[in-house]
């Protein structure tokens, strides 16, 4: 099932070349200052959080751009920016959308002390500092997958209320929790297989110091929206 939904999410994302250079571009470009940022930081965890947080609010409006694509729909360059020119967009997230940031912070300690790792191997080889710094950073991705597993339909969902577009029922008040455990509900494993099938790529990005997560992050987040899609669709038809 995933084989078709990420093969689906790459003809999506190159569908619309223009579409295609923009995403890649900004995601190249974020990731190239968030390597430079932890370069000059020195590992600062709570600059790091807070830098990693800006660019998840910048990349927000892109969303609605990964859940037209997904739909078929047609994307406007609006949509780009609808987290800085959007202030009804901004107040949604503040005050439901916080909670999605708790992704960022294994996501920083993992980037983090596998730095260290790299450091250590290319300086003065210890190996109980890289078994430790491994240990540390391998914990730090696993509660990373539960998270992204758990929360990993939250963000279109708080996309999905302010454009109205939702496609299942309006029980939950818009409360994005509240619908994201409706769609999780037994199937939070399916959604942990989900997210480790992109293991691999996480790896190789790490590898190539970051920069693979130019081309990973917008095939994840549009491999995610075509989820999304695929499983609303099956509610609203049951």
């Amino acid at each position: 099932m995933y084989k078709g939904i990420k093969r689906n999410a790459l003809k999506k994302l190159f569908s619309n070349r223009s579409t295609a250079i923009r995403f890649f571009s900004t995601y190249f470009i974020e990731t190239a200052a968030f390597i430079v940022c932890f370069h000059f930081i020195n590992n600062s965890f709570w600059q790091s959080l807070t830098y990693i947080a800006l660019i998840y609010m910048i990349c927000l409006g892109e969303f609605t751009v990964f859940l037209k694509l997904a739909d078929g729909k047609e994307i406007t360059d609006d949509d780009f920016m609808k987290c800085l020119n959007d202030k009804e967009y901004i107040q949604l997230f503040k005050t439901a959308g916080k909670r999605n940031c708790l992704v960022i912070i294994p996501f920083t300690i993992a980037v983090i002390f596998f730095k260290m790792i790299l450091v250590e191997i290319f300086t003065v080889i210890n190996y109980t500092h890289i078994i430790f710094f491994g240990t540390i950073s391998f914990i730090s991705a696993v509660f990373l997958v539960l998270l992204l597993a758990k929360y990993l339909f939250t963000s279109f969902i708080l996309t999905d209320i302010h454009n109205k577009t939702l496609t299942f029922d309006r029980e939950a008040k818009g409360d994005i929790y509240a619908l994201n455990e409706r769609l999780t509900y037994g199937k939070y494993f399916d959604r942990i297989k989900f997210v480790l099938s992109f293991s691999g790529w996480f790896l190789l990005s790490l590898i190539t110091f970051g920069l693979g997560f130019a081309f990973l992050v917008p095939y994840f987040l549009q491999s995610a929206a075509e989820l999304y899609i695929t499983e609303n669709k099956e509610r609203s038809a049951q």
